[in-house]
């Protein structure tokens, strides 16, 4: 095998390499916490649920419905102001 396809393959590998740490390292901090912040969102439904007495298909309609309505934004628009040139 040539040098050059030793060095590319190895370049390859590694990058490779790095990618899945850096996932297993993401992974491992934010796990915990995605957890808690789950944890506390079904808490929060459920007591929802239960002070205003909807079933889960209610609710499950409720939130789909939600979601729909939210409109669906790329980023903020901003109006670029006109200047007259003449």
């Amino acid at each position: 095998m040539k040098k050059q396809n030793v060095r590319t393959l190895l370049l390859i590998v590694s990058t490779l390499a790095y990618l899945l740490v850096g996932a297993a390292v993401f992974d491992a901090l934010e796990s915990a916490f995605e957890e808690t912040e789950r944890a506390e969102l079904e808490a929060e439904e459920e007591e929802l649920r239960t002070k205003y007495n909807i079933s889960s298909e209610e609710f499950d309609v409720i939130r789909e419905n939600v979601i729909k309505s939210i409109p669906h934004k790329v980023g903020v628009v901003r109006a670029i102001p006109h200047k007259d040139i003449t």
